[in-house]
């Protein structure tokens, strides 16, 4: 069940204690030990590293807007070992939550966006979402945050000669019979998804999906799997 009744969750005064209350501004963190086409692109983007970690996170994974600036630490924790770099602290990352709302490429869900997003779901013509609609409280990306990380994507892999974003998803779809994978490609299907798993139906074209409301592709294939085991 994607929807929630407002109160299994906390109530947007709740919500709004977690966030910062001042614009104080921040140090930006020093990136001398960044490679030079990571810093490049943050440049580009007008993004911190608090903020690109966050814009990455919410993708990644969702979470109550409570939780995740203490959730976005362990998401490029090599990085920063790599090129010992100092990690953004739990503030700066809350800054970071707050600016990407100012420039209105993230949003903490409240009944308000949720209607909205199921409104703009029900006019599309795909499969899904497969992960359903945002939950009351979470941090999510807007449209236009969406479009940032595709840009991002892109000017990361500018080497390649496609479209970065659209070709590098896997979904998976745990059933107790089988689990469904959809892909973007069989390629990317074979090198990351099919490990341990076992084809038990020829792949099936699909037209557009979307994994999250706000992500879709344009084509891709649905491949049936033995079920993960628990």
């Amino acid at each position: 069940m994607f929807f929630a009744t407002p109160g299994q969750y906390h109530t947007a005064r709740l919500i709004q204690s977690y966030l910062p209350t001042a614009r104080s501004p921040i140090d930006r963190i020093s990136v001398s030990n960044i490679p030079q086409r990571f810093s490049e692109m943050l440049d580009h983007f007008g993004l911190t590293l608090p903020q690109h970690v966050m814009l990455s996170q919410i993708e990644l994974e969702p979470w109550h807007v409570s939780r995740a600036a203490r959730k976005a630490g362990p998401l490029m924790g090599g990085f920063f070992e790599r090129y010992r770099v100092r990690p953004p602290t739990i503030g700066e990352y809350k800054s970071g939550i707050e600016n990407l709302r100012d420039r209105e490429l993230a949003t903490v869900v409240d009944l308000d966006v949720q209607s909205q997003i199921i409104r703009f779901v029900r006019t599309l013509r795909c499969h899904g979402p497969t992960r359903g609609i945002p939950f009351i409280g979470q941090l999510d990306l807007t449209l236009g945050g969406a479009a940032m990380r595709r840009e991002i994507s892109n000017f990361q892999a500018a080497d390649s000669q496609r479209d970065h974003y659209w070709h590098t998803c896997l979904d998976f779809i745990r059933r107790r019979n089988a689990t469904i994978i959809l892909t973007s490609t069989l390629e990317w299907a074979h090198e990351l998804g099919l490990e341990n798993r076992r084809i038990i139906a020829e792949p099936v074209a699909i037209h557009a999906w979307r994994t999250n409301w706000w992500h879709e592709y344009p084509r891709g294939f649905m491949i049936r799997c033995t079920p993960d085991c628990d």
